[in-house]
């Protein structure tokens, strides 16, 4: 029986260590779990701020109840003559539907409402604007179709708000 020379046993140390180094390297590269930063760039919130949840109302009263999540109020078709000032505590109200209602002059306490930025007042009985209406530039849709409005009054709307239905 011929045992393997020096030689070709040296060179299958070295064959099995060279297998067993780089297996455990790509282990290790492959198996390593991701950094916090990684996970981080593929989501669409921040791990440290919760989600945020946006909900619809119809009536202000439960809509005041829901303070956190309010985001959007549709007070359509109730009759109202007025937007009461607690409105205001909505925080986080970003659309507001007030069609077919029978409001006469603009609702001056949207202007403080900074978060607004869908407002829909169509169908109404509004003859004029307040002029602090073109102040506001949060607003990224306005529907004032279906109102008394002035030509004059249009087009300064249109000026300011070229995205507006009239």
């Amino acid at each position: 029986m011929r045992v393997p020379s020096l030689k070709v046993f040296v060179t299958l140390i070295i064959i099995v260590s060279v297998a067993v180094v780089s297996g455990s390297f790509l282990y290790t590269k492959f198996n390593q779990p991701q950094k916090p930063q990684d996970k981080v760039q593929n989501q669409t919130l921040l791990p440290s701020s919760p989600p945020v949840v946006c909900k619809r109302f119809t009536n202000l009263d439960e809509a005041l109840k829901n303070i956190e999540i309010a985001c959007v109020l549709d007070l359509s078709k109730q009759n109202l003559t007025y937007l009461p000032g607690s409105i205001l505590k909505l925080k986080n109200l970003t659309d507001l539907s007030l069609k077919n209602n029978k409001l006469s002059m603009f609702p001056t306490v949207i202007f403080n409402m900074q978060s607004l930025q869908h407002l829909d007042i169509s169908d109404n009985q509004l003859i004029d604007l307040p002029p602090q209406l073109f102040l506001f530039k949060n607003l990224k849709s306005l529907d004032l179709a279906g109102n008394n409005l002035s030509e004059d009054n249009k087009k300064t709307v249109i000026k300011f708000f070229p995205f507006a239905k009239l």
